[in-house]
């Protein structure tokens, strides 16, 4: 079935939906809860929550797994506390073809998690495209478990949070992403695209995660200034497990080709760890990537002040075997 909520108008200013209650109820703390429908459509419409839910799971849309085609398209969604906790989500969505676009954020932890399973086949074909993400509290979109999903032509601007963890894009446990053309500009934590386990399709070689023009232009944001923050603005994780479910490879695969990167560092920063391009995982005797593919970067790091600290590297590698 089809069913559509939008405003007459078609304008997001003319429908606005606010909650300031958290209800008795932890499980019932959403605008929206969505329970493994199939095409149901959100359009034009501003939500605006003043509170903390206090609850895990709960969002301004949750779409329960084995939800389908799902879509939030053309809203405002406001997070005014703007808490940097993991119970201040704007979107979840567990199911497949799931589309968010041409969205508004403000203020939240996880404005959109893509929350596939992790025992059955990933969710497939989501894709998150051309949103405005503002005043950033740490991950603004979240992928986890996906297939072939897409993040692409975002633009990402602002980080209110003292949390050295935050960043853009997180993508984990993936297999065929794409995550292409997104816009990361200002302060920001040290990470602005964050790559953790891009598995490689034992059924299609070509079916491999990819990063690519993206820019990245920004700089330590000011509310942070613990001397432990790594600077990372593309960070890559591997790893290797004898466990995982085809169509996955034990072994992972990424290319990294035609990025921008200019970041301005904070040089009270002491990690040893860091770097404009990071790869880690596995050794050399014991490697995790099938194949690592970097071309074409551009990547530039400069201090506020002084000199980088001296273990900063433009490219970093933990395990050079498997790289082109």
């Amino acid at each position: 079935f089809n069913v559509t909520f939008t405003s007459a108008t078609g304008s997001p200013n003319d429908v606005i939906l606010i909650q300031d209650t958290a209800a008795a109820t932890a499980t019932n703390r959403s605008h929206f809860t969505i329970n493994a429908s199939s095409r149901v459509s959100f359009q034009a419409l501003t939500l605006r929550r003043t509170i903390n839910p206090g609850a895990a799971g709960q969002g301004i849309f949750v779409f329960a797994n084995p939800s389908t085609s799902g879509d939030v398209i053309g809203c405002n969604l406001i997070d005014v506390p703007q808490t940097n906790s993991t119970f201040n989500n704007g979107i979840i969505y567990r199911g497949s073809n799931g589309l968010i676009l041409n969205n508004n954020f403000s203020g939240f932890y996880y404005a959109v998690w893509l929350d596939g399973p992790a025992s059955n086949t990933f969710a497939a074909n989501n894709s998150v495209l051309t949103n405005n993400f503002t005043n950033n509290v740490y991950r603004s979109v979240y992928a986890l478990n996906q297939s072939a999903a897409i993040i692409s032509s975002n633009q990402f601007t602002g980080y209110v949070t003292n949390s050295t963890g935050g960043c853009a894009v997180w993508t984990a446990n993936n297999i065929g992403t794409e995550v292409s053309g997104n816009n990361i500009f200002g302060p920001m934590s040290g990470i602005g695209i964050l790559i953790n386990n891009p598995n490689m399709d034992t059924l299609n070689a070509a079916n491999v995660n990819r990063v690519y023009n993206n820019v990245i232009n920004g700089f330590q944001a000011p509310v942070i200034t613990s001397t432990a923050l790594v600077i990372n603005p593309i960070n890559v994780s591997g790893s290797f497990s004898t466990t995982v479910l085809t169509p996955m490879n034990p072994r992972d695969a990424i290319e990294v080709i035609n990025n921008t990167v200019v970041y301005n560092i904070n040089t009270t920063s002491t990690s040893t760890t860091q770097a404009g391009l990071y790869f880690s995982g596995g050794t050399v005797t014991t490697p995790v990537w099938s194949r690592i593919v970097v071309r074409n970067n551009h990547l530039e790091v400069n201090p506020t002040v002084g000199n980088l600290p001296s273990a900063f590297r433009l490219y970093r590698f933990s395990d050079q075997s498997q790289v082109d």
